[in-house]
């Protein structure tokens, strides 16, 4: 790499770190630094974590991590539980009080975020977004291998009738696989064999991925019973393992959000559970925010955590 690529490089690392202010002691005027908040969010979207898990994905030295996670729990923010196999291999999981705490970091987060930068148009803004979302996909796809090549063809259509066995299976297959709540979910819903013909009405719509013919995920939007005017859910939105981490869940969302917005939908609305923690924080890094409670009255999810809501945006 030439110098000159090093120093401009570097130049940013540094601007941009001294701009999020995480070089302060204490971050988002909490009373834990950075590798503490980082920690806290990673176990909230992800209960039953491991310290290896965690080390794994934060890329954090693993010393540093056990003198971290043993000054939380002794705080009281975390706790960890013996597993089967293992009792002395504790799964690390957050109490109340370090949920509490991760609600308010994240809000702080995100308030942290706007005042960065407020004083931007919506152009500029989108702009810069563009240009984030450059450098995470062309680094990310580096760091795991992304290249969608490696399972081309991929086709992304709209359901068809045929299709409803398949996805039916792909839907369910995915809460199994995840243990993820069954009952009042759409795992035990008869509309879940029935997707073509649930989605085949005015303002709905459900999109499979396909490759080499055989159905691997899809993602829809629904105008689910009690959403305020112009808020469209997005539903049924899952894959199977070897789809993902491919850049497909994004490129998908990407369209799904596209096509409301042409049906009319000026929102989308998101319910979720822990077990899908990366999904989660995929909605997150996609501009979907956490509210407090459920908007819909469709009587699935009652029990659900995760309530998130996006205002769309159409592509310039």
């Amino acid at each position: 790499m030439k110098q000159e690529h090093l120093n401009s490089i570097r130049a940013f690392n540094r601007f941009y770190t001294k701009l999020l202010g995480v070089l302060n002691k204490y971050y988002l005027e909490s009373e834990f630094g950075l590798p503490e908040v980082r920690i806290i969010q990673d176990v909230y979207l992800h209960p039953d974590r491991s310290s290896k898990d965690i080390s794994s994905e934060l890329n954090m030295d693993k010393g540093l991590l056990s003198r971290l996670l043993k000054q939380l729990e002794q705080k009281g923010y975390i706790c960890r539980k013996g597993t089967e196999r293992d009792s002395r291999m504790g799964l690390i999981n957050l109490t109340q009080k370090g949920c509490e705490i991760y609600h308010r970091l994240n809000a702080a987060a995100n308030q942290s975020v706007e005042e960065i930068f407020a004083h931007l148009n919506d152009n500029q803004l989108q702009k810069i977004i563009n240009s984030m979302d450059f450098i995470y996909n062309t680094m990310n796809e580096k760091e795991t291998n992304l290249a969608v090549k490696k399972v081309a063809p991929i086709v992304i259509r709209p359901i068809e009738e045929e299709d409803n066995t398949s996805i039916a299976c792909v839907l369910r297959a995915s809460v199994e696989e995840h243990d993820a709540p069954k009952v009042g979910t759409f795992y035990d819903d008869p509309h879940t064999d029935m997707m073509f013909q649930t989605f085949n009405i005015k303002n709905a719509e459900y999109w499979v991925v396909e490759c080499d013919g055989v159905i691997l995920g899809g993602a829809g939007f629904y105008p689910t019973k009690g959403l305020p005017q112009e808020y469209a859910e997005l539903s049924k939105f899952h894959f199977k393992p070897e789809l993902r981490g491919k850049g497909i869940g994004k490129r998908l969302l990407q369209l799904i959000e596209q096509r409301a917005i042409k049906a009319g939908y000026t929102h989308m609305y998101i319910v979720s559970y822990h077990e899908f923690g990366n999904a989660v924080a995929m909605y997150e890094k996609c501009g979907y925010k956490h509210i407090s409670s459920a908007l819909d009255k469709s009587g699935l999810y009652q029990d659900a955590p995760f309530h998130m809501v996006k205002e769309l945006q159409r592509k310039v």
